[in-house]
């Protein structure tokens, strides 16, 4: 393949440039696979910015340095180009860590955009017919941390606690041994140790035997497997206090 000459190297920056209608960072153009490479221009050049300087391009903006004003502002065109309150995943320019640092967590730079939540479409309504489709795909009691980041984060706008939320849509009762708690979210319960065994006890004298982490957790009056779990260690273990081991 011939080498391009440094001109025709620069008039491949100026025409992406112009197509682009912006000077084209060196991030971007590793993205977009375009050739030639940008450490190609580095090698022939020295840096990015000098083979932008020589084309007649101007200099990207230090992407460090933002104002409060000017970070709000970029938030607000990503949310009309979406036609929604984008994520921190979608903001490529400036970065999420940026708004970050500028504002003490994503969520608080949408806070003082005055951005809904991203959380803030699902309606419960809407969060009752998700857990009742995840209930039937599971074939047992979801719990919290078996749901998607979204429902669970907009769970808490509507229910104090996850059980309410199940009983609500109807998959367990107030009756219930309620056990279905994430404890890594907020979601803590306060189910004992005995409470455990009562329960790996209770459903073992219907079965005759000791009962498998399947049928524990298919079963809507028994502590789940993972609280189990959390207490015990095991599963193996939880049946050894049972007195199965």
């Amino acid at each position: 393949m011939r080498r391009m000459s440094e001109e025709e190297l620069l008039n491949v920056l100026r025409k992406v440039a112009a197509e682009q209608g912006k000077t084209p960072s060196a991030v971007w153009w590793n993205k977009q696979h375009l050739r030639p490479s940008v450490l190609c221009y580095m090698q022939r050049f020295g840096s990015w910015n000098r083979a932008l300087t020589l084309a007649g391009l101007p200099l990207l903006k230090d992407r460090t340095k933002y104002s409060r004003e000017e970070l709000i502002g970029k938030l607000h065109a990503k949310a009309r180009e979406l036609g929604r309150t984008p994520s921190a995943r979608e903001m490529a320019q400036p970065s999420a860590k940026i708004y970050q640092n500028m504002f003490g967590g994503w969520e608080k730079a949408l806070e003082a955009a005055g951005l809904d939540p991203l959380n803030a479409h699902h309606t419960k309504e809407e969060i009752l017919e998700e857990i009742k489709k995840r209930a039937e795909e599971m074939e047992r009691v979801p719990r919290y941390c078996d749901m998607g980041p979204s429902i669970t984060r907009a769970s808490k706008k509507y229910w104090t606690k996850w059980t309410d939320a199940l009983i609500e849509a109807g998959i367990v009762r107030k009756e219930d041994n309620l056990a279905y708690y994430n404890t890594k979210d907020g979601w803590h319960n306060e189910v004992t140790p005995n409470q455990c065994i009562e329960s790996i006890r209770r459903l073992g004298e219907r079965l005759g035997r000791a009962p498998s982490v399947e049928e524990m957790d298919k079963n809507r009056d028994t502590v789940s497997v993972y609280v189990c779990r959390l207490r015990f260690g095991t599963w193996r273990a939880a049946l050894a206090a049972a007195g199965y081991y």
